[in-house]
């Protein structure tokens, strides 16, 4: 008896088979759509970072089928009020800026011909006001899609928001314009060239290990010509065909272009110069002085700033040069140098003058002095003979205290003077400055203030004649302009900087503030010559110039009626 192979069997492996093809199926489905929803979040990251939006549209019924999330943040909305708020074509119009709306009108009504036409999206750009007021610029890429009969049923396509991008392009326009008015404008001789040969020749250097540019640009001046003849001259201002006398930027672009004419070995230093410059830093900017030539092969010199363009550090396209004609200065200083060379040769010959006339002066004047003094003690002579040698005497201190202040000044002012700076103890100074003026403060009963603990031990670098000098100047100052009777008082205060300060006061008639200026002034007695006080009006100024040699500063506070501190 034959057994048949029951059909359960086969049915039951078939079914088997399908629950494992179903299972494959299955996961084939989760990861496309894994892939599908990951595909959506990348194109929603990416139309985020673009602020690009996605619509669909039915042409036959005209009305919005759909819009991304994006372009409900374009329009600052959410999607929800997008697509209820945003269902038609009016909708929609009443969105876009009033300025701009006959344009939209025209450019959304060929849009769709021209995507039929040319098989491709069409764009344009126009602004929207969103709900909150604020402008947004947009840019619209529309796509039809047709029926068998060649009939437009649809339309799909993209919004973006090119807000920033145009508000930066209006800034760079505003930048270029304000760029244009100055260069244009500027008084000084202004020129834009295009370096970029210029740049690929030194990359080509670099690619073969060239590294000082200077160097090789300097020991090969035809490789270097070669480099400036490829530099294209693109503006120029008025100023500075004014400055090269040339009636026309295309006669000045003509002379700049023909190298060979006004080349030499001064522009070799300069342009490698400059061209070394960019090199190492292309952010930098090249200053000099040099010597350039006119039109009419006349000589001018100008000062240069070259400096690259911003934005064009790569490629050197832009080089901007500002020149100033400083030829009238140069002539100037060489007047300049040239007068000073004659006032010092004038200095020294006053100087040697005056030595020689001192010493000229001082033997007749020493006899005078000398035999006056005789009158003094000869008991035969009468009184009115010993007054007039008094007189005599005095005048002639006067007269040799003249000579020594003329001759002090004139070698400070020609620089033949010179101190010995040392640490010296400022206590003996100030003692043996007083024993000096005693008898002379004394005749005018005027009292002097010293308290000597402040200044002990206390060395101060100068040198002794001169800081005693100065000392003697200030004390017979403090006394003769001083009332009778009156006071003189020493103050001293030290800062934190290591520096003394010395004060002579006096009670005098003090100095008006308008005065104060010329206190300073050589022969300026600042009106003192009028009355009964003797001077030279040199005294001060000497004094000033010993303190400034010794590295020290010398003021003045003064107060009409009541006295002067120096």
């Amino acid at each position: 008896m034959n057994t048949k192979k029951p059909e359960y069997a086969d049915s039951a492996l078939t079914h088997a088979e399908l629950l494992c093809e179903i299972a494959v199926l299955r996961e084939k489905l989760k990861s496309a759509e894994n892939y599908n929803e990951a595909e959506k979040n990348r194109i929603r990251l990416i139309s985020k970072d673009l602020k690009l939006g996605f619509w669909e549209w039915n042409e036959v019924e005209n009305q919005a089928v759909n819009y991304s999330e994006q372009c409900a943040t374009i329009f600052g909305i959410s999607l929800e009020e997008l697509k209820s708020q945003y269902r038609t074509f009016d909708d929609f119009a009443r969105s876009v800026h009033p300025n701009d709306l006959k344009r939209f009108h025209q450019d959304s009504a060929i849009s769709n011909q021209m995507s039929l036409k040319t098989g491709e999206g069409f764009s344009y750009e126009y602004r929207i006001i969103r709900p909150d007021g604020q402008v947004r610029y947009v840019k619209e890429t529309e796509h039809v899609t047709v029926n068998p009969g060649g009939e437009i049923i649809s339309s799909f396509g993209t919004l973006q928001d090119i807000t920033e991008l145009k508000l930066t392009v209006k800034a760079l326009q505003q930048s270029e314009e304000s760029y244009s008015s100055l260069f244009f404008n500027l008084p000084l001789g202004t020129q834009e060239e295009d370096y970029s040969s210029v740049k690929k020749a030194l990359d080509k250097l670099h690619k073969k290990g060239i590294v000082n540019i200077k160097t090789y640009l300097q020991r090969n001046p035809k490789f270097l010509v070669n480099l400036v003849k490829g530099i294209r001259c693109k503006k120029v201002n008025q100023a500075l065909l004014n400055m090269h006398g040339a009636d026309s930027e295309q006669e000045f672009n003509e002379e700049e272009e023909d190298v060979d004419k006004w080349w030499n070995d001064g522009w070799v230093d300069y342009f490698s110069n400059e061209i070394s410059a960019f090199a190492a830093n292309s952010s930098a900017y090249h200053e000099t002085e040099r010597v350039d030539t006119r039109i009419d092969s006349s000589r001018i010199e100008i000062r240069s700033i070259t400096s690259v363009v911003p934005g064009y550090e790569e490629n050197w396209e832009r080089v901007l040069s500002i020149h100033e004609d400083i030829t009238d200065r140069k002539k100037n200083e060489t007047d300049l140098i040239e007068a000073k060379i004659v006032a010092e040769r004038a200095s020294q010959a006053k100087t040697q003058f005056l030595s020689s006339m001192s010493h000229e002066l001082r033997t007749p004047l020493n006899a005078i002095l000398g035999f006056s003094q005789l009158f003094e003690y000869d008991k035969a002579v009468s009184k009115r003979h010993r007054s007039n040698a008094l007189e005599i005497n005095r005048a002639g201190k006067y007269l040799m205290t003249l000579i020594d202040e003329v001759l002090d000044l004139s070698r400070i002012e020609s620089g033949s003077l010179s101190v010995s700076v040392e640490p010296v103890p400022l206590l003996d100074i100030i003692n043996q400055s007083l024993i000096w003026v005693s008898d002379m403060a004394s005749t005018r009963g005027i009292s002097i203030d010293f308290d000597a603990l402040p200044f002990t031990d206390v060395l101060v670098d100068a040198d002794a004649l001169r800081l005693k000098q100065v000392f003697l100047n200030l004390l017979t100052n403090a006394i003769k302009y001083n009332r009778q009777g009156g006071r003189i008082t020493i103050i001293c205060d030290r800062n934190q900087k290591g520096r003394f300060s010395i004060g002579v006061s006096d009670t005098g008639s003090g100095i008006e503030a308008s005065q104060l200026d010329d206190l300073f002034q050589p022969f300026n007695r600042l009106g003192a010559e009028l009355g009964e006080v003797e001077g030279t009006g040199i005294g001060l100024v000497i004094t000033k110039q010993l303190v400034e040699l010794m590295q020290g500063s010398i003021w003045v506070d003064s107060t009409l009626g009541k006295g002067s501190t120096f």
